[in-house]
């Protein structure tokens, strides 16, 4: 499957236990053979596209608004990304 997965935090920076949860999934998907894109927060010192265990991650700003900015520039990518790539599914983590 071809799968998106839209969480604040993913990799070195992890802000929750959601965050923490979206990255196992990512990650475990990835390792039983599931291509993974995930969209992230762009933090500091962070790379704006990058893998990170089998998962191609992209990095949007949060800016000053934290998780309302990201979630606007998350979707955004995410409907760009779709037109190049078919997603089977697309999974935004959202405790708010």
């Amino acid at each position: 499957m071809n799968l998106c997965l839209i969480n604040l935090d993913l990799g070195s920076f992890r802000s929750s236990g959601l965050a923490v949860y979206g990255e196992v999934l990512a990650t475990g998907l990835a390792a039983r053979g599931h291509r993974v894109v995930a969209i992230a927060s762009r933090r500091k010192g962070l790379a704006d596209h990058e893998n990170h265990q089998e998962v191609e991650v992209y990095r949007v700003p949060i800016g000053r608004s934290n998780w309302i900015g990201f979630a606007v520039r998350a979707g955004r990518l995410a409907t760009r990304l779709s037109q190049e790539q078919s997603f089977d599914l697309v999974h935004f983590l959202d405790a708010h």
